[in-house]
């Protein structure tokens, strides 16, 4: 941390990346609880900077879903999705698959369901998931539009509701 930070400000790249390794295995390793969630919120937070200050960095997304993953994880769900957030052109391929799951299951968590739909959407169109996991999230996908019925239908909004509904 000494040889990576100035405060909140990273001073080397490369001891801010070896405090993000250390800060997993140290969240991963406590098995007290107060101490756990510590580590956590230090590992989001050098992950959130490092990728911030690092964007085209080829660790950087692998740092992003591994930080929103145990957020994810660990309940931790708006800090989860900032992370993910921090890219909006994030790529398609192989390597960012469980980034963007993590991204759908998040805005689901958060009740953003239209953010939910667009994601799953995202992961059918631009990947080929296994059948297991294709039912998984068409089943999710549909329970995304299905809850934007029901808030459309308890906003009163009977057309809005009508349309999700029939989208099922």
């Amino acid at each position: 941390e000494y040889a990576a930070y100035d405060g909140d400000i990273i001073v080397n790249k490369d001891a801010a990346y070896a405090s993000i390794l250390m800060t997993t295995k140290l969240h991963q390793g406590s098995s007290d609880a107060r101490l756990k969630n510590d580590y956590l919120k230090k590992l989001v937070n050098y992950s959130h900077s490092y990728v911030q200050l690092y964007p085209g960095d080829a660790r950087s997304i692998a740092v992003m879903s591994h930080a929103a993953e145990e957020a994810y994880r660990e309940g931790m769900f708006q800090q989860a999705a900032d992370l993910t957030e921090l890219y909006s052109d994030t790529p398609y391929t192989e390597a960012t698959y469980n980034l963007h799951s993590i991204k759908a299951h998040i805005y689901f968590k958060l009740e953003r369901y239209r953010d939910a739909e667009t994601a799953y959407q995202a992961i059918l169109q631009h990947y080929k998931p296994d059948p297991k996991i294709r039912k998984q999230i068409d089943d999710n996908l549909a329970i995304s539009i299905y809850n934007q019925a029901t808030v459309a239908k308890a906003a009163n909004n009977a057309a809005d509701a009508l349309r999700h509904y029939t989208r099922i």
